[in-house]
């Protein structure tokens, strides 16, 4: 896929991963996600953020 390609996408797009995996060389997964109608609280240690 070339970078016009990647701008035609509609919705939003995520950088999972960079890896230079030799010299003179470049690897980035990009991610696809949309948007759920469904929310839920997502709790880290003592923290909680609602309706996420």
């Amino acid at each position: 896929m070339n970078y016009e390609d990647l701008m035609q996408w509609k919705g939003y797009l995520f950088l999972d991963n960079i890896v230079e995996p030799g010299t003179n060389s470049l690897r980035v997964s990009i991610s696809r996600a949309s948007v759920s109608a469904e929310s839920e609280d997502i709790s880290f240690e003592e923290y909680t953020i609602n309706d996420v």
